[in-house]
């Protein structure tokens, strides 16, 4: 609904071009929503079904590492989402008449980062005792609150932290929104979205070596 809301905001509009910030501004909300979206529901949700039916121990117990199945569910999730990216910008710039080669650009790279991140932060569902059924009802809820955390801005500078920390949507924007900007930034504005990355990254590391490969209902 999102992606659909964008592309009939965007028809009514497409008697202008559209300048690059511009284009970002009504983007990187949406690339946020794929990325997201696409990690809990593609890679969290393969590694837990796959999990639950003793796939992932299998798996594991003959490629030697359970890094390796994640990193390859994890590039099959990248390459997904970046397919929709492209896909909706170049369907965005199509209908508006403005192709920019650097918007494409800065989008995928954002794309590419929070995928990442967005893994890295999952590995706490992925360590968890939840019973598989009750786990897409708090992703669910996840989602909606983060899409309605990304609407909110603040000028302090720990409450943006915490922000960032908690909403990947609101991080993602930003990242994308740095990498725009990244010939005049100040402290004030990459730290906000450094430190996050930088915590969700290490604890990330940590967490995903801790995964089991066992089935809940398996584990004592």
């Amino acid at each position: 609904m999102p992606l659909a809301y964008l592309l009939v905001n965007t028809m009514s509009n497409s008697h202008r071009q559209i300048s690059s910030a511009n284009q970002l501004s009504d983007l990187l909300p949406f690339v946020g929503y794929m990325v997201v979206t696409g990690v809990l529901n593609g890679w969290v949700m393969n590694t837990l079904i796959s999990r639950e039916r003793n796939f992932l121990k299998t798996f594991t117990s003959i490629v030697g590492n359970k890094l390796y199945i994640f990193a390859a569910n994890f590039v099959v999730n990248l390459f997904s989402n970046l397919l929709q990216v492209l896909a909706i910008v170049a369907i965005y710039q199509g209908i508006t008449h403005s192709i920019n080669s650097l918007v494409i650009l800065i989008l995928l790279t954002t794309a590419v980062v929070m995928d990442i991140i967005v893994s890295l932060a999952s590995t706490i569902i992925l360590i968890s005792r939840m019973k598989l059924s009750s786990i897409p009802m708090i992703l669910t809820t996840y989602i909606i609150v983060g899409l309605a955390l990304s609407g909110l801005q603040t000028n302090n500078f720990l409450l943006h932290i915490l922000l960032n920390m908690v909403s990947m949507y609101t991080l993602t924007i930003d990242v994308g929104s740095l990498i725009y900007h990244q010939g005049n930034v100040s402290m004030a504005t990459v730290m906000p979205v450094l430190l996050p990355i930088i915590v969700i990254a290490i604890v990330g590391l940590i967490l995903v070596k801790k995964v089991p490969v066992s089935s809940i209902h398996v584990r004592g």
